[in-house]
């Protein structure tokens, strides 16, 4: 291989290497807060939807572009739904709102948020979630909300 071809494939990986780093650390500083929820839910046709209000909040002075933020919502450690939300994008040094809306699948995790909705007896859902940002950088989290502490509001459908 020629000798500046090799230079030149090595510093396009240093340089890449040193973007991964500088990914990573963003990531690591973001912060995400669950400032509220709200629940669908239909008796005809039977749906139900739980919509989680998400704070992210960026310390660095960089601004993240998301590609797109996917993951599951568990009840009692059982998937009932999972989410995306599609690109959006984090400002420098503040804090972006964003909506995660998962249609919940099967009877048990319907009748936990029709349970919310007339008993007021909220379960505990935990979120795993994995932002890509730029594209490229998976950066995976888990939240665990316990909903009573938000007392959902229905909404309607």
């Amino acid at each position: 291989m020629n000798r500046t071809f090799q230079i030149g494939l090595l510093a396009l990986a240093g340089y890449s290497g040193y973007k991964l780093i500088q990914l990573n650390r963003l990531a690591t500083k973001l912060v995400y807060r669950v400032k509220g929820a709200s629940a669908i839910a239909t008796l005809r046709p039977l749906y139900a939807a739980l919509v989680l209000k998400v704070d992210i909040t960026n310390p660095t002075g960089g601004k993240v572009k998301v590609t797109n933020t996917f993951g599951t919502i568990s009840i009692g450690g059982n998937v009932v739904g999972n989410f995306s939300t599609g690109p959006y994008e984090i400002t420098k040094q503040g804090t972006t709102s964003i909506d995660i809306k998962t249609v919940l699948k099967g009877l048990a995790s319907a009748q936990a948020i029709y349970a919310g909705l007339t008993t007021n007896k909220w379960p505990v859902v935990t979120i795993k979630q994995t932002d890509l940002i730029n594209g490229i950088y998976p950066n995976v989290s888990t939240t665990v909300v316990d909903l009573a502490k938000f007392k959902p509001q229905a909404l309607t459908k």
